[in-house]
């Protein structure tokens, strides 16, 4: 995916800052200068290009969002499109105390011959800056706190919403925050009104952690089949840019029927139903991609896994005595840290 392909074409910004009795509506669009534009493409390409979004279908047609769209569509008011979805996020807000105070950016955009809507919620940061001050005296340079601050360009945004215009499909980044004395998923159930998959970074995790339960419940969390269930779970991963958990877990667990079915259904009680899901980003396998082991004389190795496997760099052996020696060969030059 290439971020100069992303063509930002309307954008405005509402504060909603729920400390005050009304948002503060804009009546004009962002000039897009250079600068503006490129943040806004930058935040953009990171949720297009990354694994953290949930998908979803925006099809109530009795949801404010989808009312609002749909009108939008028919009169090309983008701005009042977009004064009218902040007073409804801004009514939800005022009601939930929890949820943070934040600038929105909404923007239209083309990307690879579609049109998306989405919502940028720049969720304010706190931060200190210098001030200067006029004194009878001449110039006093303090510093302030100043707590509306906005995410840089650096940071990831942890509230999105990506909607497909030509067939209302919901890309939407969002966490969780104290709803009627429960945490839960605000965007989606009481904005949006739809219930998203999983995003493909959840799926991972959901199953690496079950992968490390079932090892310790059954292997006694054997170090070998950790690493070998990572070095499969990464080749899947490199040959075709999908995770598909059937492939995996049967060349890891092998003829073992019983461990394959509990591997099974504990993802699916965890709300992974689909066995073979994307990944866009090798950096959502970050974490799989070495393996530290700790012995307990004292000793601690960090091992590439893509040397896992390889016998002319790396051996475990399990010796008579039920101990274990690791062979670490071909070593041209070693490096002291």
């Amino acid at each position: 995916m290439d971020k100069e392909n992303i063509k930002v074409t309307n954008a405005i910004v509402h504060i909603l800052d729920s400390s005050l009795d009304v948002p503060v509506l804009s009546n004009e669009l962002l000039d897009l200068n250079e600068e503006i534009e490129d943040f806004i493409k930058i935040h953009i390409f990171k949720i297009l290009s990354g694994d953290n979004y949930k998908v979803t279908q925006l099809d109530d047609h009795d949801n404010y969002c989808y009312k609002e769209l749909k009108a939008y569509l028919g009169n090309n008011d983008f701005i009042a499109a977009t004064e009218n979805l902040s007073l409804q996020l801004f009514s939800l807000m005022k009601k939930n105390v929890d949820i943070p105070a934040a600038d929105i950016i909404f923007t239209t955009f083309n990307y690879e011959g579609d049109s998306y809507f989405s919502m940028l919620k720049m969720n304010y940061k706190s931060s200190y800056i210098h001030f200067v001050e006029t004194i009878d005296t001449g110039t006093k340079n303090t510093i302030v706190k100043q707590k509306t601050v906005l995410p840089s360009e650096a940071q990831s945004l942890e509230e999105v919403i990506i909607i497909d215009l030509d067939d209302f499909s919901v890309k939407l980044v969002e966490k969780k925050y104290l709803i009627n004395g429960e945490k839960e998923y605000y965007l989606s159930q009481y904005y949006l009104g739809c219930q998203p998959e999983l995003s493909s970074k959840s799926k991972l995790d959901i199953v690496t952690k079950t992968a490390d339960r079932i090892n310790k419940k059954h292997f006694n969390d054997d170090i070998e089949k950790k690493m070998q269930f990572k070095k499969i779970l990464l080749d899947n991963y490199e040959a075709n840019g999908t995770v598909n958990v059937d492939n995996v877990i049967n060349e890891v667990f092998e003829n073992n029927i019983d461990v394959k079915n509990e591997f099974k259904e504990k993802i699916m009680n965890q709300g992974l139903d689909k066995k073979e899901f994307q990944i866009q980003s090798k950096s959502s396998f970050k974490k799989l991609e070495r393996q530290v082991i700790k012995t307990d004389t004292g000793i601690e190795i960090n091992i590439p896994l893509d040397q896992y496997g390889d016998r002319d760099r790396l051996e475990f052996i399990t010796n008579t005595d039920g101990t274990i020696s690791i062979l670490i060969k071909n070593v041209g030059k070693l490096i002291g840290r």
